[in-house]
Protein backbone atom coordinates (compact mmCIF):
# COMPACT_ATOMS: atom_id res chain seq x y z
CA UNK A 1 0.00 0.00 0.00
CA UNK A 2 1.12 3.54 -0.66
CA UNK A 3 -0.18 7.08 -0.37
CA UNK A 4 -0.15 9.20 -3.50
CA UNK A 5 -0.84 12.89 -3.88
CA UNK A 6 -2.97 14.16 -6.74
CA UNK A 7 -3.29 17.82 -7.66
CA UNK A 8 -6.80 18.66 -8.80
CA UNK A 9 -7.45 22.21 -7.66
CA UNK A 10 -9.01 23.07 -11.01
CA UNK A 11 -11.92 22.06 -13.25
CA UNK A 12 -11.28 20.24 -16.55
CA UNK A 13 -13.66 21.62 -19.18
CA UNK A 14 -12.15 20.05 -22.31
CA UNK A 15 -9.05 17.96 -22.84
CA UNK A 16 -7.20 21.15 -23.71
CA UNK A 17 -8.99 23.60 -21.40
CA UNK A 18 -9.27 24.00 -17.64
CA UNK A 19 -10.97 26.58 -15.44
CA UNK A 20 -10.33 27.78 -11.90
CA UNK A 21 -14.04 28.66 -11.50
CA UNK A 22 -13.18 32.17 -10.38
CA UNK A 23 -16.32 34.25 -11.09
CA UNK A 24 -14.42 37.52 -11.51
CA UNK A 25 -10.92 38.93 -11.17
CA UNK A 26 -12.29 42.47 -10.80
CA UNK A 27 -11.38 42.71 -7.07
CA UNK A 28 -7.72 42.42 -8.07
CA UNK A 29 -8.03 45.43 -10.36
CA UNK A 30 -9.59 47.79 -7.82
CA UNK A 31 -8.22 49.60 -4.84
CA UNK A 32 -9.26 46.89 -2.35
CA UNK A 33 -6.81 44.03 -2.93
CA UNK A 34 -8.29 40.55 -2.45
CA UNK A 35 -5.37 38.41 -1.27
CA UNK A 36 -7.56 35.32 -0.87
CA UNK A 37 -8.60 35.50 -4.54
CA UNK A 38 -5.01 36.05 -5.65
CA UNK A 39 -3.83 33.02 -3.65
CA UNK A 40 -6.65 30.94 -5.18
CA UNK A 41 -5.50 31.80 -8.70
CA UNK A 42 -1.89 31.04 -7.82
CA UNK A 43 -2.74 27.66 -6.27
CA UNK A 44 -4.88 26.77 -9.29
CA UNK A 45 -2.08 27.52 -11.75
CA UNK A 46 0.36 25.49 -9.64
CA UNK A 47 -2.11 22.58 -9.47
CA UNK A 48 -2.37 22.44 -13.27
CA UNK A 49 1.42 22.46 -13.63
CA UNK A 50 1.84 19.72 -11.03
CA UNK A 51 -0.92 17.59 -12.55
CA UNK A 52 0.74 17.85 -15.96
CA UNK A 53 4.20 17.35 -14.42
CA UNK A 54 5.64 20.49 -15.96
CA UNK A 55 8.17 23.00 -14.65
CA UNK A 56 7.55 25.97 -16.93
CA UNK A 57 9.42 28.93 -18.29
CA UNK A 58 7.18 31.85 -17.30
CA UNK A 59 6.40 34.76 -19.61
CA UNK A 60 4.00 37.55 -18.73
CA UNK A 61 2.61 40.74 -20.21
CA UNK A 62 5.09 43.46 -19.34
CA UNK A 63 2.58 46.32 -19.19
CA UNK A 64 0.40 44.56 -16.61
CA UNK A 65 1.45 44.82 -12.97
CA UNK A 66 -1.10 42.13 -12.11
CA UNK A 67 0.46 39.66 -14.57
CA UNK A 68 3.90 40.51 -13.23
CA UNK A 69 2.77 39.92 -9.66
CA UNK A 70 1.17 36.58 -10.50
CA UNK A 71 4.22 35.43 -12.47
CA UNK A 72 6.50 36.37 -9.59
CA UNK A 73 4.31 34.55 -7.08
CA UNK A 74 4.16 31.37 -9.17
CA UNK A 75 7.93 31.48 -9.64
CA UNK A 76 8.52 31.89 -5.89
CA UNK A 77 6.18 28.99 -5.07
CA UNK A 78 7.95 26.72 -7.57
CA UNK A 79 11.31 27.68 -6.08
CA UNK A 80 10.05 27.14 -2.53
CA UNK A 81 8.65 23.68 -3.35
CA UNK A 82 11.33 22.73 -5.87
CA UNK A 83 11.13 19.08 -4.81
CA UNK A 84 7.57 18.84 -6.13
CA UNK A 85 8.67 20.19 -9.50
CA UNK A 86 11.64 17.86 -9.92
CA UNK A 87 10.15 15.78 -12.72
CA UNK A 88 13.39 14.91 -14.52
CA UNK A 89 11.78 15.79 -17.82
CA UNK A 90 13.38 17.82 -20.57
CA UNK A 91 10.26 18.70 -22.55
CA UNK A 92 9.95 22.49 -22.86
CA UNK A 93 6.93 24.11 -21.22
CA UNK A 94 5.93 27.74 -21.53
CA UNK A 95 3.47 29.44 -19.16
CA UNK A 96 2.11 32.64 -20.70
CA UNK A 97 0.19 35.02 -18.43
CA UNK A 98 -1.95 37.61 -20.21
CA UNK A 99 -4.22 40.41 -19.04
CA UNK A 100 -7.79 39.99 -20.30
CA UNK A 101 -8.21 43.78 -20.41
CA UNK A 102 -5.82 43.98 -23.36
CA UNK A 103 -8.41 42.27 -25.59
CA UNK A 104 -11.89 43.49 -24.60
CA UNK A 105 -13.47 42.69 -27.99
CA UNK A 106 -13.10 38.89 -28.18
CA UNK A 107 -15.63 38.12 -25.39
CA UNK A 108 -18.17 40.29 -27.22
CA UNK A 109 -17.93 38.40 -30.51
CA UNK A 110 -20.57 35.82 -31.42
CA UNK A 111 -18.98 32.47 -32.19
CA UNK A 112 -20.83 30.27 -34.69
CA UNK A 113 -19.53 26.93 -33.42
CA UNK A 114 -21.44 24.24 -31.52
CA UNK A 115 -19.96 24.58 -28.03
CA UNK A 116 -19.71 28.38 -28.18
CA UNK A 117 -23.31 28.80 -29.35
CA UNK A 118 -24.64 26.59 -26.54
CA UNK A 119 -22.69 28.65 -24.03
CA UNK A 120 -24.00 31.92 -25.50
CA UNK A 121 -27.63 30.76 -25.63
CA UNK A 122 -27.95 28.64 -22.47
CA UNK A 123 -24.71 28.92 -20.53
CA UNK A 124 -22.34 26.03 -19.73
CA UNK A 125 -21.34 25.62 -16.10
CA UNK A 126 -18.88 22.80 -15.35
CA UNK A 127 -20.03 20.99 -18.51
CA UNK A 128 -23.68 21.21 -17.41
CA UNK A 129 -26.39 22.98 -19.38
CA UNK A 130 -29.76 23.95 -17.90
CA UNK A 131 -32.47 23.74 -20.58
CA UNK A 132 -35.23 26.24 -19.87
CA UNK A 133 -37.05 26.89 -16.61
CA UNK A 134 -37.23 24.28 -13.80
CA UNK A 135 -40.25 21.96 -14.07
CA UNK A 136 -42.28 20.19 -11.39
CA UNK A 137 -41.08 16.61 -10.89
CA UNK A 138 -42.82 13.55 -9.47
CA UNK A 139 -42.32 14.82 -5.91
CA UNK A 140 -43.94 18.13 -6.74
CA UNK A 141 -40.70 20.05 -6.34
CA UNK A 142 -39.24 21.91 -9.27
CA UNK A 143 -36.37 20.09 -10.94
CA UNK A 144 -33.85 21.45 -13.40
CA UNK A 145 -33.96 20.13 -16.95
CA UNK A 146 -30.20 19.63 -17.07
CA UNK A 147 -27.90 17.82 -19.48
CA UNK A 148 -24.18 17.10 -19.37
CA UNK A 149 -22.00 18.12 -22.32
CA UNK A 150 -18.74 16.24 -22.09
CA UNK A 151 -16.19 15.19 -24.68
CA UNK A 152 -15.84 11.82 -22.94
CA UNK A 153 -19.56 11.10 -22.44
CA UNK A 154 -21.01 12.47 -25.68
CA UNK A 155 -19.39 11.19 -28.93
CA UNK A 156 -21.40 13.58 -31.12
CA UNK A 157 -20.34 16.58 -29.03
CA UNK A 158 -16.74 15.37 -29.06
CA UNK A 159 -16.66 15.25 -32.86
CA UNK A 160 -18.56 18.48 -33.50
CA UNK A 161 -17.87 20.88 -30.63
CA UNK A 162 -15.79 23.15 -32.88
CA UNK A 163 -17.91 22.67 -36.01
CA UNK A 164 -19.46 25.77 -37.54
CA UNK A 165 -23.22 26.16 -37.90
CA UNK A 166 -23.46 24.98 -41.51
CA UNK A 167 -21.41 21.81 -41.00
CA UNK A 168 -23.18 21.13 -37.70
CA UNK A 169 -26.63 21.14 -39.33
CA UNK A 170 -25.53 18.61 -41.95
CA UNK A 171 -23.89 16.31 -39.38
CA UNK A 172 -26.92 16.55 -37.11
CA UNK A 173 -29.22 15.50 -39.96
CA UNK A 174 -26.93 12.53 -40.71
CA UNK A 175 -26.93 11.59 -37.03
CA UNK A 176 -30.74 11.70 -36.78
CA UNK A 177 -31.15 9.68 -40.00
CA UNK A 178 -28.72 7.04 -38.73
CA UNK A 179 -30.53 6.84 -35.40
CA UNK A 180 -33.91 6.43 -37.11
CA UNK A 181 -32.50 3.70 -39.33
CA UNK A 182 -31.13 1.73 -36.38
CA UNK A 183 -34.33 2.27 -34.40
CA UNK A 184 -36.44 0.89 -37.26
CA UNK A 185 -34.21 -2.16 -37.49
CA UNK A 186 -34.67 -2.98 -33.80
CA UNK A 187 -38.47 -2.73 -34.05
CA UNK A 188 -38.63 -5.71 -36.46
CA UNK A 189 -36.71 -8.44 -34.61
CA UNK A 190 -37.95 -11.83 -35.83
CA UNK A 191 -35.01 -14.21 -35.49
CA UNK A 192 -32.28 -15.22 -33.04
CA UNK A 193 -29.62 -13.68 -35.27
CA UNK A 194 -31.48 -10.39 -35.34
CA UNK A 195 -31.75 -10.52 -31.55
CA UNK A 196 -27.97 -11.07 -31.30
CA UNK A 197 -27.34 -8.11 -33.57
CA UNK A 198 -29.67 -5.98 -31.47
CA UNK A 199 -27.86 -6.89 -28.25
CA UNK A 200 -24.56 -6.05 -29.91
CA UNK A 201 -25.78 -2.64 -31.13
CA UNK A 202 -27.92 -1.81 -28.07
CA UNK A 203 -25.22 0.05 -26.07
CA UNK A 204 -24.41 2.25 -29.05
CA UNK A 205 -28.14 2.83 -29.64
CA UNK A 206 -28.55 3.96 -26.04
CA UNK A 207 -25.66 6.38 -26.46
CA UNK A 208 -27.24 7.79 -29.60
CA UNK A 209 -30.61 8.24 -27.89
CA UNK A 210 -28.83 10.03 -25.03
CA UNK A 211 -27.38 12.53 -27.47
Amino acid sequence: KQVQEFFGDYYAINRDLVSLNVPSCAPLMRGNWDQKLFDRITSGVLAVLLAMKRRPVIRYQGKSTLCERLASNVKDCIKQDSGLFDFRRNEPCLLVILDRREDPMTPLLTQWTYQAMIHDLFGINNNRVVMGEPKAGASGEKEKDEIVLSMDADPFFNKNMYANWGDLCQRLKQFVDEFKKKSDQTSNIQSIDEMKNFMRDYPELRKMSGN
